[in-house]
Order: structure tokens, then sequence, then C-alpha cells
């Protein structure tokens, strides 16, 4: 991921005496807050399971017909406990968005801002592929790994983030997966089926 090396200073020497310096920080590097990194915080605070599972939660979509359309394997498990802890993002999602007008679409336009960074690095090296293949073959033989790319880009955002740095592990990596998991739902990654 990348994030550890963020602030280390790695030298190469370069023939005899040259000396290049590489992911040198500057000396007056500010981190800023990150949204995103509020809904983790609120998300580990909270029992996630503690809740009954909901099935009152409304989609315009079937669940099922949106995993089946996008060949996800991997993460089906987390998409289809979205009833388990669902209505704890969303509720979080609101309440920032209450403190701070606009936040939850923000972050909701992050996350799909990333999952069509994806999808434009797979279509260059689509584009190179002597086999051309409609986009949504190529989404659906890497569904996984975009979903997966989606989730190491929040966690870096996290972890570069002035308000991200004091969060455990594992709150940090099941609150992304849970808002990741509230935005497939949301149709913010990966493709609605088509009817």
């Amino acid at each position: 991921m990348g994030q550890t090396d963020m602030c280390s200073d790695r030298s190469t020497n370069i023939g005899t005496a040259q000396t290049v310096h590489i992911n040198q920080v500057a000396p007056n590097f500010q981190r800023r807050p990150a949204l995103i990194s509020q809904v983790v915080k609120r998300l580990s605070s909270l029992s996630l399971l503690d809740e009954a599972p909901s099935s009152l939660l409304e989609h315009t979509y079937n669940i099922d017909a949106k995993l089946e359309y996008n060949h996800v394997f991997k993460y089906r498990p987390l998409i289809e406990e979205y009833g388990e802890y669902g209505n704890n993002v969303i509720k979080i999602l609101s309440t920032i968005d209450q403190e701070k007008i606009g936040s939850e679409r923000k972050i909701l336009k992050l996350i799909n801002d990333f999952y069509k960074e994806c999808i434009g690095n797979l279509r260059r090296i689509e584009s190179c592929s002597e086999k051309k293949r409609e986009i949504i073959e190529v989404i659906r033989s890497n569904s996984d790994q975009i979903i997966e790319d989606v989730i190491n880009k929040i966690i870096d955002v996290i972890n570069n983030s002035s308000n991200g740095q004091d969060m455990d592990e594992e709150d940090l990596i099941f609150g992304v997966k849970y808002i990741v998991g509230h935005a497939f739902i949301e149709c913010k990654v990966l493709e609605r089926p088509q009817l």
C-alpha cells in the first residue's frame, strides 16, 4: 500500500556521487483532516453488529443481481452482510452531513472517483491488449480487485490525514470495508445491472 513509506527518507546512489531523494516529505508538510476518517472513527466506536439485521433497507435493484452481474466473489459476503452494518453507516454519514452539509455526498463522490480511476486504468491496460473486450467484461473479470483497490485507496487517504492516525488497524480495516459495502449498495462502486 505504501503508506508506511510516506515519511521515510530513502536515498539511492547513482554512479559515484549523485544522490536522489525519493518520497522525502517537505519540512513544512501538514496533514489535513479527512471526512472519511471521521466516519471510520465513529464506526469503530459502535458495536457494529449490535443491531438486528435489517431487511428494511430499501434498494431500487436486487443486490444479488448486482453481485452476479459484476461477478463479485471475494467481497460477496461483505455485501451480503450489509443489513448487519448498513444502518450504522447510514446514521453516521447522516450525522456527519448534518454537522457539515454536503459531507456524505463528498465521501461517496470520493469513493466513486476512486472507482472511476480503477476503470480508467483497466481501460488503458485493455487498450494495449490484442483482444478487445467490452468494458463490462473487463470490470467483471476484475471486480474483486477493483473493490480491493478502492479499499486500499481509502485506507491511504485515512492514513495520510491528520485525523486518521490514532485508529486501531482492525477498526480502520472494518470501517473502510463497511463504507465500501455501503458505496456498492449506493452504486458508487461497480455497475448496476441492466434491466
